[in-house]
């Protein structure tokens, strides 16, 4: 899996580009809708700083912070094969146990038809 190439996909699914996309009721912020859950555990597993939503509105931390999300979890639950692009989008937008929930099916179809 190229996690650019999905993040570039996620981006096209979550704001469309849009720096300033705001959804959730507030809750989502920036150009991958990051959430503050997904920072406070980016910060414990990784032990760096990232503040929401402040890095949540700047696109290179956001995909960093996306990359780190996937990897970790990604590793957790798939080991060093590390998921698919299928298993990795719903892990997105679901959380660490996203790719099983069928609820995340409808978002896995979506991000599909933005990739290569």
């Amino acid at each position: 899996m190229n996690i650019a190439i999905l993040i570039l996909a996620l981006i096209s699914v979550e704001s469309g580009g849009n720096v300033n996309a705001v959804g959730d009721n507030g809750k989502a912020i920036g150009i991958l809708q990051i959430h503050a859950c997904v920072i406070a555990d980016i910060n414990r597993v990784y032990k760096t700083d990232y503040r929401w939503p402040e890095d949540a509105r700047d696109p290179a931390k956001s995909r960093k912070i996306c990359e780190l999300y996937i990897a970790h979890w990604g590793k957790v639950r798939f080991g060093s094969e590390g998921p698919t692009y299928e298993q990795a989008a719903r892990i997105w937008n679901g959380g660490p146990n996203g790719y099983r929930r069928t609820a995340t099916i409808p978002y896995w179809k979506k991000v599909s038809k933005h990739l290569p």
